[in-house]
C-alpha cells in the first residue's frame, strides 16, 4: 500500500544508494517510480514509472554530453526530409519513360535519400557516443574494457531505454514483461556500482557466445 514506506528489494537498495551517491536527487526520482509501480490501483503505472526511469536515464546521458536534440525538433528534420524525397520521387517518375527521361530529376532523388540516410546514420552515431561516454564515466573499468563488454552494455543500456520510451509514450505491456525491463535496469545499475573485472568480462563474453552459437536442442 501506498500510505506506508515502499520495502526495497537488496538489488533495489544498492541502486538507490547507489544513486544518492553518484546522481543526487535521483535516488528519490528512482523511489517514486518503484512506488508507482507497486499501485495497482493506477491504470497508468507503467507509462508513469516507464517515463521516470526514462528521463532519468537521458538526463545521465546529458550530464556527460549535453542536451540531446529534442524528438520534435529531430522528427521535423526527418519529416522534411522525407518530403524532400517525395518531391524528387514525383518528379522523377513523372518524367520516367524512357524517351522523357530527367536524369537530373532522378540523380536530385538518389541525393535526397542518401542524405537523409546519412542523417539517420549520423543521429544512430550521436546515440551510441552518447551512452558511451556516460559507461565511461559510471564505470571506470568500462575504459579500459574489451571492445565486446563495451558493445554489449552499450547495446543493454538503449534497449532497456527504447522499450522505457515506448511505454512512456503509451504502448501497451504486459505486468511481466514490464517488470523484466525494469529488473534489467535494476541490474545494469548494480553492475555498475560494483564493476567486473577484466576476467569477469572474458567469462561472461565467453558465456555469451556458447549460448548464442549452442544449436537449438529441439529437432
Amino acid at each position: 500500500m501506498l500510505g506506508v514506506s515502499l520495502q526495497l528489494s537488496n538489488e533495489e537498495r544498492i541502486v538507490h544508494d547507489y544513486l544518492a551517491e553518484c546522481w543526487p536527487g535521483f535516488e528519490r526520482r528512482f523511489y517514486g517510480a518503484l512506488r508507482t509501480l507497486s499501485d495497482a490501483g493506477n491504470t497508468e503505472r507503467f507509462c508513469h514509472a516507464a517515463h521516470t526511469l526514462r528521463e532519468i536515464m537521458a538526463e545521465m546521458e546529458n550530464h556527460y554530453s549535453g542536451p540531446y536534440e529534442k524528438l520534435g525538433d529531430r522528427m521535423q528534420k526527418h519529416v522534411a526530409s522525407i518530403e524532400i524525397i517525395r518531391k524528387a520521387a514525383r518528379n522523377f517518375v513523372s518524367t520516367s519513360h524512357i524517351e522523357h527521361a530527367d536524369v537530373n530529376a532522378a540523380i536530385r532523388y538518389i541525393e535526397a535519400n542518401e542524405a537523409f540516410l546519412q542523417d539517420y546514420e549520423g543521429e544512430r552515431d550521436t546515440l551510441k557516443k552518447r551512452v558511451e561516454n556516460l559507461l565511461m564515466e559510471m564505470d571506470p573499468a568500462v575504459k579500459g574494457s574489451l571492445p565486446g563488454w563495451r558493445a554489449r552494455l552499450s547495446r543493454e543500456w538503449r534497449s532497456i531505454k527504447r522499450v522505457l520510451v515506448e511505454v512512456a509514450h503509451g504502448s501497451q505491456i504486459t505486468e511481466p514483461d514490464f517488470l523484466s525491463v525494469t529488473n534489467r535496469w535494476v541490474a545494469f545499475l548494480v553492475a555498475r556500482a560494483r564493476p567486473q573485472t577484466t576476467v569477469d568480462q572474458e567469462n561472461i563474453l565467453k558465456m555469451i557466445a556458447e549460448l548464442e552459437n549452442r544449436p537449438n536442442a529441439n529437432p
